[in-house]
C-alpha cells in the first residue's frame, strides 16, 4: 500500500490477464479500498494474527492494527458492492501468542463476513539450521541470507504449546461445523515433528525453484529464500533468466542436496514437509 503506482500495476496485470494478488497488514486498506476495486484486483489477502487489539499488536507492535484491519475489510466490501472481486481472504500465521486461541481468530474472520481463511505453521530456522546454511552457502556459491525468522533456541513451540495448538485446531474444526468457513491448512502435518529440532527428510519436495522467481526492489531476480541472484531486470529478459543455465544449475543443485539447510521450516515445504 506504500507503492505509489499500485493501481497502475494492477490495471496492467488485469489488461494482460495476469492474476494479481495483494497481501497486506490492513493498516492502509481503508484508504485504498476504492482504488483496489477500481483497479480490478482479483484477490486481496489480509494478515490477521490476533483476535483483538492486544493480540494483534503482539505480532508487529503496531498500534491500532486490529481496528484498521477490520475497517479496511469493511471498506473493501462496501466498495465492491455486489461484484465478485476482489475475493477477500484472511491469512493467519501460528505464533507463540495465538497458537492456543485460533478459534477466537476464526470467530473474528466469520464476523467480518469473509469465507476464506488460510492458516500456516510458523516459518523459521533454528541456530543449527542457520549455521549449516552459512557453510552450505559457501560450498555452493549462494547467498548467506535467509528470508526466515532465526529463532533463539531449538524450537519455536514447546511440547506443551504444541498440545495447546492441537486443542485449538480441534476447536476450530468443531466450530467450523457451524461457521462453514473454507479453511486452508495442512491438517496432516506431524505437528510434534514440525515444532521440534528434527530435520526434514529427502522426501520433502519444494516447488519454488520450479514455479517462482522473486524480483526485488533493486531489480535483482533471485531464487526462493536462498537469496541467490540469477539476473537483473533491464539487463536480461525474465524469460531468458527463467530458462537460463544459472537457474538450471540451481535446480540441479537443489535436486541433489534437498532439503537444503535453509529449508528447515520454509514456506515452500511447510505444507508437505516430511520427517
Amino acid at each position: 500500500m506504500l507503492y505509489a503506482h499500485l493501481a497502475e500495476v494492477l490495471r496492467a496485470a488485469s489488461d494482460r490477464r495476469v492474476i494479481a494478488v495483494v497481501t497486506t497488514n490492513g493498516l492502509k486498506l481503508k484508504r485504498h479500498a476504492e482504488l483496489l476495486v477500481a483497479a480490478r484486483l482479483p484477490v486481496l489477502q489480509v494478515s490477521l494474527d490476533g483476535w483483538d487489539e492486544p493480540s494483534q499488536r503482539a505480532r508487529g507492535n503496531v498500534k491500532n492494527s486490529f481496528n484498521s484491519l477490520l475497517e479496511g475489510v469493511a471498506a473493501v466490501k462496501a466498495a465492491r458492492g455486489k461484484a465478485a472481486f476482489p475475493i477477500i481472504r484472511v491469512l493467519t500465521a501460528i505464533t507463540r501468542t495465538n497458537h492456543a486461541h485460533l478459534d477466537r481468530i476464526q470467530e473474528v474472520v466469520a464476523s467480518m463476513g469473509v469465507p476464506y481463511w488460510g492458516i500456516t505453521n510458523y516459518f523459521n530456522v533454528n541456530r543449527k539450521a542457520h549455521q549449516a546454511h552459512q557453510l552450505f552457502a559457501l560450498a555452493h556459491g549462494i547467498s548467506g541470507s535467509v528470508s526466515a525468522h532465526a529463532i533463539e533456541g531449538e524450537v519455536y513451540l514447546t511440547p506443551p504449546q504444541v498440545r495447546d495448538l492441537k486443542d485449538s485446531l480441534h476447536r476450530v474444526r468443531c466450530l467450523n461445523r457451524r461457521l462453514g468457513l473454507r479453511i486452508a491448512y495442512a491438517w496432516n502435518i506431524d505437528l510434534n515433528a514440525y515444532y521440534s529440532a528434527r530435520e526434514a527428510s529427502g522426501r520433502t519436495l519444494c516447488s519454488l525453484p520450479f514455479s517462482r522467481l522473486d524480483i526485488h526492489a533493486d531489480g535483482h531476480m533471485a531464487v526462493c529464500v536462498s537469496g541467490k541472484r540469477v539476473g537483473k531486470v533491464g539487463q536480461t529478459p525474465i524469460a531468458d533468466v527463467w530458462r537460463g543455465k544459472t537457474l538450471e544449475a540451481y535446480r540441479g543443485m537443489y535436486q541433489r542436496t534437498r532439503p537444503m539447510p535453509m529449508c528447515f521450516r520454509c514456506c515452500g515445504v511447510s505444507q508437505n514437509i516430511r520427517f
